[in-house]
């Protein structure tokens, strides 16, 4: 175990509040019961217990496989030994919460897709080979059986998480259509973004996909590994075909291409520190040959990076190659869907629902204009409207012009005085109060003037200017 899975392990036994109490730790602790029948209160209450811890203990050390041997000694508290495990661990698997990895190994190769035919199917799922699935699980070409206490589970509960995890990680990786053919190596860099799962562990997930019908394992004569997942929008994975096989060889040589130029690269900086640290030191003998050794490696990048770029172009070639073909699928199916949407529709139904529709629009503007058309009154004589309008327009300029004091013209009769009299009565009914009252008193201002122009005319009196004097008469 690493310094920094102990330290995780101390924080997670310290945060059990169970832990803390004697009486508690012994109950726990304590072997279970043979069978629920016996004791089907204990039996059950730690099982409540310990399938939750365990599911945290799992996910927070990042360590999947366990065995009653590592249990008991990550969680011996103060001395104290739990024998709770050997049972507990075969509990879960008849619940269905862990599983063997020999059981887990087997269903995922039960999906294995050979190589070579079928004596290699038999050697792979018969004998362990230091180069199959089963080695990096870590059965190796030894026989024997194991312990109890060595017997490695898996709780499913965490790995199917991490599992879910993988799988969207890898189809947001599936860009292309030869994205579906993953190597290990993309596998293994994936789990790396979110997880510290060693590379004994790091099968697990991978199992678990093949047993979900998400994967296909696929492996090759050379110990070359890979898996072929489920497409998103794809409702079953496909059967893996010798193109793929190819295309997986394929991305086994880029991978390797990449590994010796990384490891060329590291050796070149590696020269470059020495060659500096011998002409410090004044060794230029020395600096001379790893300078050499340097333009020899420096020749080598360039022939690798030359493979690479070669390589990743035949890749990139068959990526085009697949896409064309999806989208001359997608046009036959296109053209399929057209034609059937527009097998029920002729030319003459489409002139008649056509001409149906303009005598419909017709129709609609006829009504249209009904609707909107202006209502006619009676008719009125043009003349009599001029005249009583040119009425009203004399009785407003007369009532807006009207001096506050008006000159009675001596010669004014009184039928004319009165006919001004009644003037002023009659355009108070259109006017306001204020006017009517402006009116009225005026009328009895003209009939004052009217009863004084009754009286006698006097004589007139005509008066003569005087002569102008001449200024010599001064």
């Amino acid at each position: 175990m690493s310094l920094r899975q102990k330290d995780e392990l101390d924080a997670f036994l310290s945060s059990i509040p169970d832990f803390q109490i004697d009486d508690r730790i012994g109950v726990l602790f304590s072997r279970l019961p043979a069978s629920r029948d016996v004791k089907p209160h204990e039996y059950d209450a730690k099982l409540s217990f310990w399938t939750p811890t365990l599911q945290k203990y799992t996910e927070r050390l990042q360590q999947f496989r366990v065995t009653v041997s590592s249990l008991q000694r990550d969680f011996t508290v103060r001395g104290l030994v739990p024998t709770v495990f050997p049972g507990l661990l075969h509990a879960l698997c008849d619940r269905g919460a862990a599983l063997r990895v020999s059981e887990l190994q087997r269903l995922a190769l039960a999906n294995k897709v050979p190589s070579i035919g079928g004596w290699l199917w038999s050697n792979l799922v018969s004998k362990p080979v230091s180069y199959s699935w089963k080695s990096l699980l870590g059965f190796g070409s030894s026989a024997g059986t194991l312990s109890d206490d060595a017997e490695e589970f898996v709780l499913l509960a965490p790995l199917r998480k991490v599992t879910d995890q993988l799988y969207r990680e890898l189809c947001l990786q599936c860009v292309h259509a030869t994205d579906s053919v993953i190597s290990l190596s993309v596998v293994e860099r994936a789990l790396e973004k979110q997880h510290s799962i060693s590379t004994k562990d790091l099968f697990l997930p991978v199992f678990q996909l093949a047993i979900d019908g998400k994967a296909k394992l696929i492996e090759f004569e050379n110990g070359d590994r890979g898996i072929k997942i489920c497409r998103p929008g794809e409702g079953s994975i496909t059967e893996v075909t010798e193109d793929d096989r190819s295309l997986l060889r394929l991305k086994h040589a880029l991978d390797r291409q990449q590994k010796q130029l990384d490891f060329i690269g590291a050796r070149i900086k590696t020269l470059m520190l020495k060659i500096h640290a011998l002409l410090k030191e004044n060794r230029r003998s020395h600096a001379r040959r790893l300078l050499q050794q340097k333009k020899t490696l420096d020749g080598f990048v360039e022939k690798r990076e030359m493979a690479l770029h070669n390589l990743q172009q035949v890749l990139d070639a068959i990526d085009h190659a697949h896409t064309q073909a999806e989208i001359l699928t997608a046009y036959e199916a296109g053209a399929q869907s057209l034609r059937s949407a527009t097998a029920a529709v002729s030319l003459d139904q489409v002139d008649k629902v056509w001409d149906e529709l303009e005598e419909v629009m017709d129709d609609q503007h006829a009504l249209d204009d009904a609707l909107t058309a202006t209502l006619q009154v009676d008719a009125v004589d043009d003349s009599i409207l001029e005249h009583e309008l040119e009425a009203l327009i004399r009785d407003q300029v007369a009532a807006t012009t009207l001096p506050p004091a008006v000159a009675v013209s001596p010669t004014a009769s009184p039928i004319s005085t009165a006919a001004a009299a009644a003037a002023p009565a009659a355009a108070s009914t259109a006017s306001s109060k204020k006017e009517s009252e402006e009116d009225r008193a005026m009328a009895d201002l003209e009939k004052s003037f009217a009863s004084l122009m009754s009286l006698p005319t006097p004589p007139s009196h005509e008066v003569t200017s005087p002569t102008p004097v001449p200024l010599s008469d001064y």
